[in-house]
């Protein structure tokens, strides 16, 4: 019994003599282990609580100069990302440059797609619009869509990116088909909300465009949507844009309808989030509003929480 006993200690001792010799040799392999893991609880933190992958990401950032090179850029582009998912302002396009020129030389496609694609949004914040659309579209031209393993959501992003980009510089025909990218990259990827989101860019270019016709049906469209897949906040949001088309066309029975809707749902929202609310103030004549030429219509905005 005791010989066997020294034998089972015998074995533990050589198993960690063993583990320990292998660091020794290979004194890396624990480091990257590590790096790896904290990466990746980072990354699945990122799409719900970006917040909460900045500050776990922080509370590391004092050992990662001991990591390999490959595993300090992705916990970079990781911060960056959380930060742009957070929409925390850029300050300072330094450590971006760093990113994208290391993932232009080393990374995948994805990779490179999702350093531009940063580098956009960086040079978006601090003002830089022709720089952001030029690095967008260095996003887009990094995906490689033939591949299997394509973001097509992080593409629906960029597209969506770029839409929002050319509006600002008043290129609204530009942007309607930067939007159309966004919604059928957000098809490829089985994203129905990221579809609509796209879909209500559109509406926006539309109205750059004047034409309150397409961009009164799509946020109608959009409304019903949302309201289908049980998300009664961003239906009430897509209605919105079409209480004004409605007004600049002229049409306020329309507009009246609309808000109307806006309100009837505003009833089912959340205690704790009080949106944008619509009022109509006119004297009524037979109940319609379209022949009083007194009518005013107020938009009046109340509060805006929990947004």
């Amino acid at each position: 019994m005791f010989c066997k006993q020294m034998r089972y200690l015998l074995h533990i001792v050589l198993m960690l003599f063993l583990f320990a010799a292998t660091l020794t040799v290979f004194p890396g392999c624990e480091e990257k282990g590590r790096a790896s893991a904290v990466l990746g609880h980072a990354d699945s933190l990122m799409d719900y609580r970006a917040d909460s992958a900045m500050s776990f990401l922080y509370s590391y950032e004092a050992e990662v100069g001991s990591w390999p090179k490959e595993k300090q850029m992705r916990f970079h582009l990781l911060q960056l990302k959380a930060q742009n998912r957070a929409y925390i302002p850029f300050t300072s396009d330094s450590l971006i440059l760093a990113v994208t020129e290391y993932y232009d030389k080393h990374g995948t496609s994805n990779e490179k797609m999702e350093a531009h694609y940063l580098l956009g949004s960086v040079y978006r914040d601090i003002g830089e619009a022709p720089k952001a659309i030029s690095a967008t579209h260095e996003a887009v031209e990094s995906a490689d869509t033939t591949a299997n393993d394509c973001d097509y959501a992080l593409l629906s992003r960029v597209y969506g990116q770029l839409a929002t980009l050319l509006l600002r510089v008043q290129l609204p025909l530009d942007a309607i088909e930067a939007a159309y990218s966004a919604e059928a990259m957000s098809i490829k990827a089985g994203d129905s909300i990221m579809q609509l989101s796209c879909q209500m860019l559109r509406a926006d270019a539309y109205f750059y465009t004047g034409d309150m016709d397409s961009m009164i049906r799509i946020c109608e469209d959009a409304s019903k949507k949302y309201l289908h897949y049980g998300d009664t906040m961003y239906s009430m949001i897509a209605l919105k844009p079409a209480v004004v088309g409605y007004i600049n066309k002229g049409n306020l029975d329309s507009a009246k309808v609309t808000i109307d809707k806006y309100e009837t749902l505003s009833k089912w929202k959340s205690n704790n989030v009080v949106l944008i609310h619509y009022r109509i103030s006119m004297p009524l004549k037979h109940n319609t509003i379209s022949n009083n030429n007194n009518l005013t219509l107020h938009i009046t905005i109340i509060s805006v929480q929990g947004l």
